[in-house]
Order: C-alpha cells, then sequence, then structure tokens
C-alpha cells in the first residue's frame, strides 16, 4: 500500500488524478538488475481514464462520473469529486487485498452504488 500511495502522492503533486485504480491496473515488476534475484515493485498503469489539471483550474471540482463500479467514491457517484477520488480507491483496494472481498457488493449495478452512498462498510 506505501507503494501505491506513493506513487498516487506523486501523481496529485504533478495535478494527475488517476480516477480508475483497481487491481487490474496495477503491476508487479521485478525490477533487480540481476534478473536471477527478485525484488519486487508495483506499478500503477492505466492512466486512459485519468484527468489532468491545468494551473488555473487545479483546485476545481470534476463532474464525470468515470471508473470502476466497486473502486468508485460516492463523490464520484455524485458527480462532484476532486483528487481525493483516489485515496477513496486505495482505501477500497487495501479493504479488498485484507478481506479478500470488496466492502460493497452487489450483482446490480444501481444497487452497488446506493450502497456505496449510503453504507458504511463493515470492520468485523
Amino acid at each position: 500500500m506505501l507503494s501505491l500511495l506513493s506513487a498516487i502522492n506523486y501523481c496529485h503533486k504533478n495535478k494527475i488524478i488517476h480516477r480508475d485504480i483497481k487491481p487490474e491496473n496495477i503491476l508487479l515488476v521485478n525490477s533487480a538488475s540481476n534478473k536471477e534475484e527478485f525484488e519486487y515493485e508495483l506499478r500503477l498503469i492505466d492512466f486512459g481514464l485519468s484527468h489532468i489539471y491545468s494551473k488555473k483550474d487545479q483546485n476545481s471540482i470534476l463532474n464525470s462520473s468515470v471508473g470502476s463500479p466497486y473502486f468508485m467514491a460516492p463523490e464520484v457517484l455524485n458527480e462532484y469529486y476532486n483528487s481525493k477520488c483516489d485515496i477513496w480507491s486505495l482505501g477500497i483496494l487495501f479493504y479488498f487485498m485484507i478481506a479478500g472481498i470488496p466492502p460493497f457488493y452487489s450483482d446490480s449495478i444501481p444497487e452497488l452504488f446506493k450502497l456505496i452512498i449510503s453504507t458504511e462498510p463493515s470492520f468485523k
């Protein structure tokens, strides 16, 4: 998680919001100089839904609902958000890594969105 938080911090400092953080957009790379050794790094990929702020609109609010449903922040669903939506997605990812299940689940996307907006995750 520290690697991913560091990657998002770098993006945000450079005025980039990823907006689609999910397991499929994380790579595990062997970065050892000697390929017989193993030294792994996580890499965040797929910036196809990202938003780059210009200097003028750095503090502006975004209003397009984009991303992967299970990892979308309530603010994104309400179409009024900023870069903090990436932090929510990292939290959902971390929960999923620890618990093995997403904190909000439904077979129906509209029901999933209702759960994300109105339900607190269980930490049992």
